[in-house]
């Protein structure tokens, strides 16, 4: 059975995960004390991107005139993509930074890898659950 509102599956899902991912980037920017209260873990913050980002892809899968606008086929090499260049940042960052891997590299692979690493690993699953 899946979910319809507006008249499109998965458009529910879709922005049940945008106010999911909306909430947990903003908590990811703002200090403890300014955070909206919730229910799970704080570790769980950093996946906010890539929820938000799977939120969006599933409400804009199907366009105003319900044809098809991504396919399983895009999702894999974007996704894959992302993933091999997000997923293990720390091996090319000291390079770009040139602090001999010290603090200023590790902290832009962890950046590079919280908005392109967990989003690709998202489009990478949600690719290979799609159906053409």
């Amino acid at each position: 059975m899946s979910v319809k509102l507006f008249g499109r599956k998965n458009s529910g899902i879709g922005l049940a995960l945008i106010s999911l991912g909306l909430i947990l980037t903003y908590n990811l920017f703002h200090e403890k004390s300014d955070r909206i209260p919730l229910l799970f873990s704080d570790e769980l913050i950093f996946y906010g991107p890539a929820l938000l980002i799977a939120g969006i892809v599933l409400v804009l899968r199907r366009g105003a005139w319900n044809q098809r606008i991504f396919s399983r086929a895009l999702f894999l090499q974007v996704g894959l993509i992302m993933l091999i260049l997000g997923g293990f940042p720390w091996i090319y960052t000291p390079l770009i930074i040139r602090d001999g891997g010290m603090e200023g590299s590790g902290m832009l692979g962890l950046i590079i890898f919280i908005f392109l690493g967990l989003p690709g690993l998202i489009v990478t699953v949600l690719g290979l659950l799609m159906r053409d």
